[in-house]
C-alpha cells in the first residue's frame, strides 16, 4: 500500500502536514505545535495502545482502564535522535495476572509497525553511516532501546470493564 504526506512551510518555524486528509501543525521548536521527533513518539504510543487493546480482547482480558505514556532519552548534540524509549502502561482491572498481562504487552510490541521501523532505523533505509572524517554524530546509526514495563492496579468488583 502506498501512503502519502505532504507538507507546507512558512518562513518562521512552522509548517502543515497532511495524510490521509488530516492535516496538523507542527513546529520545530514546539511553540506553535509539537516538534516533528514528539510524533515518533506519539506515533509508537498510538500504534502500540491499539494493538494491546487488540491483544487483550484476544485474549479475552477485561481492564477497566489503560494509561500509556511514552517517554524517551535523546542525544544531547545534532542530530539529536532517540536512545532509549520507555513505555509504561498502568492497566486497572479485576483479578489481571501480571504474567498474562507481560505477554500482551510483548505482542503487542512485536507487532507495532513504528516499534519495528525505530529498532530497524540503525544502518538500515535511507540513513547513511559516517564515514572517515565525518562530523556526523555515530549515534544517527544508533537503534534506540526500548523498554517497556506495567503497573497492574486492582478496581473494585462494582466497576464496568472494557
Amino acid at each position: 500500500m502506498k501512503v502519502k504526506a505532504e507538507a507546507s512551510a512558512w518562513p518562521d518555524d512552522r509548517m502543515e502536514v497532511r495524510t490521509f486528509g488530516h492535516a496538523l501543525e507542527v513546529d520545530a521548536r514546539g511553540k506553535g505545535g509539537p516538534p516533528p521527533m514528539a510524533l515518533i513518539l506519539t506515533s509508537l504510543g498510538g500504534c502500540h495502545f491499539a494493538l494491546l487493546k487488540h491483544v487483550l480482547r484476544l485474549m479475552k482480558i477485561e481492564w477497566g482502564e489503560i494509561q500509556l505514556r511514552v517517554e524517551a532519552e535523546e542525544t544531547e548534540t545534532e542530530p539529536k535522535v532517540y536512545t532509549q524509549v520507555h513505555l509504561t502502561h498502568e492497566i486497572t482491572g479485576q483479578g489481571l495476572s501480571e504474567q498474562r498481562l507481560l505477554l500482551a504487552v510483548a505482542m503487542a510490541e512485536k507487532y507495532c509497525s513504528v516499534s519495528i521501523m525505530l529498532h530497524n532505523a540503525g544502518g538500515r533505509g535511507n540513513l547513511r553511516r559516517p564515514g572517515p572524517g565525518s562530523r556526523t554524530p555515530d549515534a544517527v546509526t544508533a537503534r534506540p532501546t526500548l523498554y517497556a514495563q506495567i503497573r497492574i492496579l486492582t478496581l473494585p468488583s462494582s466497576t464496568r470493564t472494557g
